[in-house]
């Protein structure tokens, strides 16, 4: 037993010998395995890289192929290269060849233009002085007519020194031919020229006492001047006898020149005497304007509006003294083109580019004056120095978009007659300076628009202006963006009813003297200071509003206001202040003083006040307003309101009312009656820091628009309605 017992003692360690030996040999088997799998492995990734060699290679065969072709079609466009530029250089041979030949054909044609033009100036000068001796002649002739017509003016009713007498009759001069242009006396009454003609007495024209002595100290310097004139009209006699006796060739320039200067100094004594007739005896000057035109490519062919004069009663006709018929308009009115008389027309047609001196002549007296040059886009300057404006009461819309207008003479107009000045300058684009200091405006009762739109007047005086009846003063400025200052300080306001769009779009002016604005009887002020953007001060506390009924836009884009004081306003009676501070960069708002108990419209009253931080609303009485969509818009920097007054019981839109208004934390709507509320879209919309809203007194059941009504807002933010507390995460 124990032998069995040894036996199978070594039988169980041999076979732990024998396990262990093949779990040895199984870990080796494994390990082998593992190496051959490996080299397997490694085998195929060589095959691979084989294959990958092998294709790069053909890639390569390939690509050498393709290279010899490339080299060779370059050589070949090479060869056809060095063919095409020596053709090139041959072609650009011949054309320096062409040129050159081209060059002397155009000099020789200068040359022949050179040699025809010299010749026609020599003709030309030929003929001209022929004409010049015969002009002289005549024009001689008229000057001593001029002097004897001088020597008859009658100023004896004024002074009783000068005796002068009829030429014809020796007669005291007693009548002044106004067809005629020249003093008669009783017995030139019975001959035939005179009898239709319009005569007017000496003793029915009125000299006041300081127009007499300003005419003495005039003729104490003519008396002077007529020795000088006399010795002069002898030179130019002689000049004339010499001239007649000389042969046109033998004309000498020197001669002509001395001959110019005594004529011009002749011409300027007559004229400054002539001179006194035109200043005092008013009925006597020639009505007469004188304007240029610049006609361009683009306005060939249109018709040119020489007058265009409009009635209040739309008759298209200027209106005369007494008389608005078209024939009687024509017999009386002279038109003279670049100094050729035209036969009257309301319009004429311009074939050539050019500019164009028009003078225009009234026989008889105009009333008024409004849309004469209205529309006309050619006018560049115009003259009224020679035109008697003491009968025009209206010049409405006298230049309006006169867009090339450049240049006025206003020199010795006398508008104290003239009652409406509406849109005077209205649209003239091109006007950069305008002296109207010498203006008489105490009668005009209408400046509505009177300078709209003049976007390049930079220079503006108006210093002695008389406003003290004007009733209308709104779009007076507008669009008037050249101009940084103005100074209305003398403007006297206190009939004015109307100021809406006054400054509107002024948005280059700096500075404003408004100081002395009574706006006592202003119904409207719509506008007023839209767009000044620049605008940094405003002083309007001599403002009162008591009559205004709207106040839309008034300070709309006052972007650079840092402060707006309208304590002193009374709003009792305005119906709507829509965008009435809207895009405003002002910080603080006290409005505590305003009645808006009439007020309808309230929308975008706030809007764009990215900077206001704090408004005082608490008077606001809205019980009659239907509309406040955006009233809020936008006032990002906005902490706090008190809406506790706020009756909303009439309010149809609230749309887009704190609209971006994301510094809110906390917003009490609890007086809000949303009863009549009929759109409410994106009302809270991007009030993203909002903790809490008091919606008690909301009632959406009307409501058809709640759109996003809280869009991007705080999910957490509590809505406190008549249902309890819910939060905004439920919408």
């Amino acid at each position: 037993m124990e032998q069995k017992e040894k036996e199978k003692k070594e039988m169980e360690k041999k076979m732990k010998e024998m396990e262990t030996k093949l779990i040895e040999i199984t870990r080796k088997y494994q390990e082998k395995k593992e190496q051959s799998e490996k080299l397997e492995n490694k085998k195929k990734e060589m095959e691979d890289k084989l294959i990958e060699i092998r294709k790069i290679e053909n890639e390569k065969n390939e690509m050498e192929t393709k290279l010899k072709e490339i080299i060779k079609k370059f050589q070949e466009k090479k060869d056809q290269s060095e063919k095409l530029e020596n053709e090139k250089k041959e072609m650009e041979n011949k054309l320096i060849e062409i040129r050159k030949i081209e060059n002397e054909k155009n000099e020789m044609e200068k040359k022949l233009q050179e040699i025809t033009r010299k010749y026609q100036e020599k003709k030309e000068q030929c003929e001209k002085l022929e004409n010049e001796k015969n002009e002289t002649e005549n024009k001689l002739i008229e000057i001593t007519k001029k002097y004897q017509e001088l020597e008859n003016v009658s100023l004896k009713f004024i002074f009783p020194k000068f005796n002068f007498k009829c030429n014809i009759h020796v007669k005291e001069l007693y009548y002044y031919c106004t067809k005629c242009n020249k003093n008669i006396c009783e017995n030139c009454l019975n001959e035939k020229e005179h009898k239709t003609h319009k005569l007017i007495p000496f003793n029915e024209i009125q000299i006041s006492e300081n127009e007499k002595k300003q005419i003495e100290k005039i003729f104490s310097k003519i008396e002077e001047k007529i020795k000088k004139m006399n010795e002069l009209k002898h030179k130019l006699f002689l000049f004339l006898n010499k001239f007649k006796s000389n042969n046109a060739s033998s004309y000498e320039e020197n001669s002509q020149d001395n001959f110019i200067k005594y004529y011009k100094d002749f011409l300027n004594i007559i004229n400054e005497r002539l001179n006194i007739e035109d200043l005092y005896f008013i009925k006597f000057k020639n009505n007469e304007i004188t304007c240029e035109h610049k006609i361009k490519n683009e306005n060939l062919n249109e018709a040119i509006q020489i007058i265009n004069c409009f009635e209040e009663s739309n008759k298209k006709e200027p209106k005369f003294k007494g008389d608005n018929n078209e024939n009687e308009i024509k017999q009386n009115c002279e038109i003279i083109i670049n100094k050729k008389k035209e036969n009257f027309k309301f319009q004429y047609d311009f074939k050539i580019e050019d500019k164009y001196k028009i003078k225009i002549l009234f026989k008889k007296d105009l009333s008024n004056l409004n849309y004469m040059f209205n529309m006309c886009t050619t006018l560049i300057s115009i003259n009224f120095s020679e035109f008697d404006f003491s009968k025009i009461k209206n010049i409405s819309s006298l230049f309006n978009h006169c867009v090339s207008l450049k240049k006025i003479d206003f020199s010795n107009v006398n508008t104290e007659n003239v009652i409406n000045m509406f849109a005077l300058f209205n649209e003239c684009y091109s006007l950069n300076n305008l002296n109207l200091k010498d203006f008489n405006t105490k009668n005009v009762s209408n400046m509505k628009g009177m300078f709209q739109s003049c976007n390049s007047l930079s220079n503006l005086n108006i210093s002695n202006f008389n406003t003290e009846n004007v009733k209308d003063m709104s779009i007076m400025f507008q669009k008037c963006n050249s101009l940084t200052s103005l100074d209305l300080s003398h403007f006297n306001t206190n009939n004015v009813e109307n100021m809406s769009y006054m400054f509107s779009n002024c948005c280059n002016l700096y500075e404003l003297k408004i100081s002395n604005f009574k706006t006592d009887k202003v119904n409207n002020m719509f506008a007023m200071f839209n767009n000044c953007s620049k605008l940094k001060q405003l002083n309007l506390s001599t403002f009162n509003t008591e009559n205004v009924t709207n106040m839309d836009y008034m300070f709309n884009q006052c972007s650079s206001l840092s402060k707006i004081n309208v304590l002193n306003f009374n709003t009792e009676k305005v119906i709507s202040m829509k965008s009435m501070f809207s895009n405003c960069n002002i910080t603080f708002l006290d409005l505590s003083n305003f009645n808006t108990q009439n007020v309808k419209d309230m929308s975008l009253m706030f809007s764009d006040c990215t900077s206001l931080n704090s408004i005082d609303l608490g008077n606001f009485n809205t019980q009659k307003v239907t509309n406040m969509k955006k009233m809020f818009f936008n006032c990002s920097c906005l902490t706090y309101i008190d809406l506790s007054s706020f009756n909303t019981q009439n309010v149809k839109d609230m749309s887009f009312m704190f609209y971006n208004c994301y510094s809110l934390k906390n917003l009490d709507l609890s007086s809000f009656q949303s009863d009549n509320v009929e759109t409410m879209e994106q009302m809270f919309a991007y009030c993203s820091y909002l903790k809490k809203i008091n919606l008690k007194n909301f009632n959406v059941k009307n409501v058809k628009n709640t759109q996003n009504i809280f869009q991007e807002c705080n999910r957490e933010c509590k809505l406190e309605t008549k249902d309890g507390i819910q939060k905004c995460s439920i919408f």
